[in-house]
């Protein structure tokens, strides 16, 4: 609620403000400036909207959430230092919008392929933290999917191949060690020069679950889900039901 009323003083705010101007103004404020995705105020406005229309039409659409911890990243970090740290976290942002644009969910309407997925959006929260989610059109008609599709074959493909996008991002292998004194292995720190990321995800309909009305709560269901693949190691993914 409380990214809500300030979403709503900004825009009082830019009342007055010229168009492009404010335009501008906004992104700023929604932007993360590091990697260009959104940041946590832009996510969870757009994340409160899609919950809006969900809970307004629960039997049309239902919302998968993601969050994504990057492993060792803290390692990394003071290894190689924070310049090559950002460097890292923009690259992984950089996957992550690309992952975003290109992932869909194609169903057939009589003859015609269409896309299955109504939204899809991607932030970073701060540090190696992130999140992404997606709105799906549920329903028995032509070009919808079924909960149980959902759930049980295209949001953890969502997450899995998510998961294969980052440990496919291209890293470095030669960066400069900044702090020898750190006994951190480039191994320890990122899995041979390879990234790897841990992820959380949870599926929402309200007509399958106790309603919920803030995106904070609905984004800490994905919280959990992301503290118990942790539990199984790094690279890991699980759902909360």
């Amino acid at each position: 609620m409380q990214n809500h009323h300030t979403i709503e003083k900004l825009e009082t705010l830019l009342v007055g403000i010229p168009a492009e101007q404010a335009a501008h103004i906004r992104a700023l404020f929604l932007t993360d400036q590091l990697t260009q995705l959104a940041n946590k105020q832009g996510f969870l406005h757009a994340l409160g909207e899609s919950l809006d229309l969900t809970n307004m039409f629960p039997s049309l659409l239902g919302i998968g959430v993601v969050m994504l911890d990057g492993d060792s990243f803290g390692a990394y970090n003071k290894l190689y230092g924070e310049v090559q740290g950002d460097t890292l976290i923009e690259t992984v942002g950089r996957t992550i919008h690309d992952f975003q644009r290109d992932t869909d969910v194609v169903t057939h309407f009589g003859e015609e392929e269409r896309s299955a997925l109504s939204k899809k959006f991607g932030g970073r929260f701060g540090g190696d933290e992130f999140a992404t989610f997606y709105l799906f059109p549920l329903g028995n008609g032509q070009g919808r999917l079924s909960f149980a599709q959902i759930e049980h074959g295209i949001f953890p493909s969502i997450l899995h191949r998510l998961s294969g996008a980052i440990s496919r991002t291209p890293i470095s292998r030669t960066p400069t060690i900044v702090n020898a004194e750190e006994h951190y292995r480039p191994d320890m720190c990122m899995g041979y020069n390879r990234i790897t990321a841990t992820i959380g995800g949870h599926l929402y309909v309200s007509g399958n679950h106790e309603i919920i009305h803030e995106p904070l709560d609905l984004l800490g269901k994905a919280n959990e889900a992301l503290r118990l693949a942790k539990s199984n190691g790094r690279g890991s993914t699980h759902i909360l039901p």
